[in-house]
């Protein structure tokens, strides 16, 4: 079982009436998320998950920006980490939001992998798939699609190569 902490500006996060830590589990997988009731601005800032078992750790960052909303008091809007950022053109205009980021995936070789991640924004966005800091394309093992508002990436057959990280910009 996976040791999960969650840290706010490298504070450890404690839950309370408005922020909870909920964890699930099953035979192949292992989610954490913090929920975040009535988001306001002093949420803001750097979020960072730690996930250690038996076999090492694993960390992931993001970045919490809140803003008000036009004619509003404080109706904040949630944008994640990695992104990117589109100037507004028009009221219509959203700015990207992770709705669900990408999550931690381990697997063996020959497995298929199917990474996710749901994003919004008006326009809508463009993304870049990344594996270790360099530009990720579709292949002959590899599809990179999209749906609406999500965005897949699936390895029909995971080799050595494959192993690292996985970003989209």
């Amino acid at each position: 079982e996976a040791e999960i902490r969650w840290f706010y500006n490298k504070t450890e996060i404690k839950t309370s009436q408005r922020i909870s830590i909920e964890n699930q589990a099953d035979m192949h997988m292992y989610c954490s998320f913090v929920k975040i009731n009535n988001v306001k601005m002093e949420d803001k800032g750097t979020y960072e998950v730690i996930a250690k078992n038996r076999e090492g750790e694993a960390t992931n960052t993001l970045t919490l920006n809140v803003t008000a909303k036009a004619g509003k008091k404080e109706e904040p809007k949630k944008k994640e980490e990695p992104k990117k950022q589109e100037e507004p053109k028009k009221p219509a205009a959203e700015p990207p939001v992770i709705v669900k980021g990408l999550t931690p995936t381990v697997c063996k070789v020959g497995d298929s992998v199917n990474l996710e991640t749901v994003i919004t924004g008006s326009p809508k966005p463009t993304l870049k798939w990344y594996h270790n800091n360099k530009h990720f394309k579709s292949g002959k093992n590899v599809t990179i699609k999209e749906k609406d508002n999500t965005y897949y990436l699936a390895i029909a057959k995971a080799e050595l190569k494959n192993d690292g990280d996985y970003t989209v910009t």
